[in-house]
């Protein structure tokens, strides 16, 4: 029985802790993401831009209060049948933040900025979780 119910525990603690992947593309322009209380999530913007331009998606706006700025990278978009990109190819730039599990509102802004400052586009999201209710004693 002691056996049974610990192996019970560990999985549902392995469950617990695993972390939801949430992933946005440019069609995402404005959206609202609804985190659970105190929940662990792993968020992904990826926003295509033209390689060969010089044209760069860059983050402008991000409070932190529920999710945080981790890292960017930019990743090619090939045909199948190419074997290496192209110059001027499409490419993804990946914008990668964590949940911080605390309640309240990130609102993140990502622009489409020239290399001389010009903001060709805007991409907005929000990340919205609730407070945490104090349990009584």
């Amino acid at each position: 029985m002691k056996t049974t119910f610990s192996i019970l525990f560990l999985f549902f603690v392995l469950i617990s802790n695993v972390m939801a992947q949430f992933t946005y593309t440019n069609n995402d322009n404005n959206a609202t993401l609804n985190l659970e209380p105190g929940a662990k999530q792993s968020i992904e913007i990826q926003l295509t831009q033209n390689g060969g331009t010089a044209y760069r998606w860059r983050l402008v706006k991000n409070n932190e209060v529920v999710c945080k700025f981790e890292k960017d990278e930019t990743t090619p978009v090939e045909p199948a049948i190419m074997e290496k990109p192209m110059v001027g190819a499409p490419v993804i730039r990946h914008f990668h933040f964590k949940s911080t599990g605390k309640g309240g509102l990130s609102q993140i802004k990502i622009q489409l900025v020239s290399g001389s400052g010009e903001v060709a586009e805007e991409f907005n999201f929000s990340v919205k979780s609730p407070y945490q209710t104090k349990r009584r004693k």
